[in-house]
């Protein structure tokens, strides 16, 4: 597990593309970064990730984060295109205070609150895409995940 924060910056990063983009019909919620609920691809209660639905900050990827369940998020201001490719980035500061999104190699949005950092509040990778609406199947291509952790303190 990860504990963010603590004395250590922690990385997470993606390029996907979103082939068939959320609608009321067909919709499904894509998360991507570092979150505690892998079993069922919710928001979980801790977490520091993306999050993009079509009827969630509308359309447009937003950063998330949560600590014991409360949240705080951040409009990237980018909205998703069928097909298209892009870098994910999330980047935890050494004191868990801030959390940058950045998409493209661009910073976009920041959180610092509800920043999970405390014991018992360890998170793992996530990338799911979770549907809630429809039967059609909905598929994300991704061509990788690279989570890099650097500690304060030797050990």
């Amino acid at each position: 597990q990860v504990i963010l924060g603590n004395g250590d910056t922690w990385r997470y990063e993606t390029v996907l593309r979103i082939t068939t983009i959320s609608t009321s019909g067909e919709r499904f919620t894509t998360r991507t970064g570092f979150n505690d609920d892998t079993a069922n691809g919710a928001d979980g209660a801790d977490g520091c990730y993306f999050r993009q639905n079509d009827t969630l900050n509308g359309g447009k990827w937003a950063g998330v984060c949560r600590s014991s369940s409360s949240e705080s998020t951040c409009d990237t201001t980018i909205t998703p295109t069928a097909g298209a490719w892009a870098r994910l980035t999330v980047f935890v500061n050494s004191a868990g205070n801030s959390v940058d999104f950045q998409i493209n190699g661009v910073s976009k949005c920041q959180v610092t609150t509800n920043i999970p950092t405390g014991a018992g509040q360890g998170t793992t990778v996530m990338h799911v895409v979770k549907k809630d609406v429809g039967n059609t199947a909905r598929t994300i291509d991704m061509d990788y995940i690279a989570v890099e952790g650097q500690f304060g303190t030797s050990r």
